[in-house]
C-alpha cells in the first residue's frame, strides 16, 4: 500500500489503493490477448499469454489466474481444441476449490475425480497414485471438509464451480 496526499489534508493520512504497476500490465494483456481472440486471431492471442506468462502463474492474483485461464479456454474452443479446452476449465475449476476450500492442489485433483463417481482404485489409475495414497487423501479430504462421506464431498467439489 502507498501513501499519496499533501500535507495538511485528509488524503495524507488516509491510505489510497493504487494498482501496482505490474498488476496494470498483467490486466493489459489479458485485454489485449482478448481483443485478438475476438478479432479471430487465436494463436497471436494465447501466443502473447505464453510469452509474457510462461505456463507458470505463481505472482498473479487468484482474479488474474481466473481471467488468463478462462481466456486460455476460450482461444483453446476457438480454434477447435476441444480437449485443451476442457482441461483448462478443469483446471479452472481446480483453482476455484482450493481457493475456496482448505484442500492442496493434489486433494483438489482427487476431489475431482471422487466428485466423478470414481473409485479409489478407479482414482489410483487416472492419477498415477497408489491406493493408499488415494486412500489418505480421500481421507485427509474428508477430515478438512468436515463431511461424513464421499457424496457431500463431491457435492461441495460442484458447489465450488466456477460462478
Amino acid at each position: 500500500m502507498q501513501w499519496f496526499g499533501a500535507a495538511g489534508t485528509l488524503s495524507s493520512v488516509l491510505p489510497v489503493e493504487r494498482p501496482e504497476p505490474e498488476l496494470l500490465s498483467i490486466d493489459a494483456l489479458i485485454a489485449r490477448s482478448n481483443e485478438l481472440r475476438e478479432a479471430g486471431d487465436a494463436e497471436q492471442a494465447e501466443q502473447i499469454l505464453i510469452d509474457k506468462l510462461g505456463t507458470e502463474m505463481l505472482d498473479l492474483s487468484f482474479d488474474q489466474r481466473v481471467r488468463v485461464l478462462s481466456l486460455q479456454a476460450l482461444i483453446a474452443r476457438d480454434s477447435g481444441n476441444t480437449e485443451t479446452a476442457n482441461q483448462l476449465r478443469a483446471r479452472l475449476h481446480r483453482l476455484h476449490v482450493t481457493h475456496d476450500l482448505p484442500v492442496s492442489d493434489r486433494e483438489a485433483e482427487v476431489l475431482e475425480q471422487l466428485a466423478l463417481g470414481r473409485s479409489n482404485q478407479e482414482i489410483a489409475d487416472v492419477l498415477f497414485i497408489s491406493i493408499r495414497t488415494v486412500t489418505t487423501h480421500v481421507s485427509h479430504i474428508m477430515s478438512k471438509l468436515h463431511v461424513r462421506n464421499r457424496t457431500e464431498a463431491a457435492a461441495l467439489w460442484h458447489r465450488s464451480a466456477p460462478r
